[in-house]
């Protein structure tokens, strides 16, 4: 088995990630990430389930904030 990254969310936002782990696993309620995501440039970002049907998550499922901003526990973009 392949090692994995997955993300932790709270409030739909990337708040922890798992960068790899060797045997695969993906803690529970972690979103699994697939091997072309940069795990650590999520940290942060907002996380939509709809946007793809795919088990491991691409950049497609996630929003990164615009510069100087981050999402508040809404998802809204506010100033850093």
């Amino acid at each position: 088995m392949s090692s994995k990254s997955s993300v932790q969310l709270e409030n739909n936002i990337v708040v922890y990630n798992v960068l790899t782990d060797s045997k695969g696993r993906v803690p529970e309620g972690n979103i699994p990430l697939s091997d072309e995501v940069d795990a650590p440039t999520l940290l942060g970002a907002k996380y939509d389930a709809t946007a793809e049907e795919a088990t491991d998550k691409t950049m497609d499922s996630f929003t990164l904030p615009s510069a100087g901003k981050y999402f508040d526990e809404n998802g809204v973009e506010q100033d850093l």
